[in-house]
């Protein structure tokens, strides 16, 4: 069923002179327009760039990086390298063929 509080409106476009439709309804709610959205994992911009979806993807594995980091002394290397690669690396690796032909400038 259609839930006009949990439903958004982004208008995709790789133009930059585009007309921007301002409001979308249905059935006479007003839809909320966001310049981004995050959809299973993978952020959609307005205009089409990956920035927002890398600077997600290097926030979240950030994190999870500084916790290996502070336990780099209490826990021995094999421990570490399972955990990069069980919670690290499928972070960074996930979609990774949307954004992978990305510019240097991203990252």
């Amino acid at each position: 069923m259609f839930s006009p509080q949990e439903t958004v409106s982004v208008t995709i476009s790789t133009k930059r002179a585009v007309k921007r439709v301002t409001e979308f309804t249905i059935n006479v709610s007003k839809l909320t327009k966001v310049c981004r959205y995050k959809h299973l994992g993978e952020t959609f911009s307005e205009d089409l760039t990956r920035k927002s979806h890398i600077e997600n993807i290097a926030a979240g594995a950030g994190k999870l990086s500084d916790v290996l980091s502070a336990l780099k002394h209490k826990a021995n290397r094999q421990y570490l390298k399972k955990m990069h690669f069980s919670f690290i690396r499928p972070k960074s690796d996930y979609a990774s063929v949307m954004w992978d032909n990305c510019t240097d400038y991203l990252f």
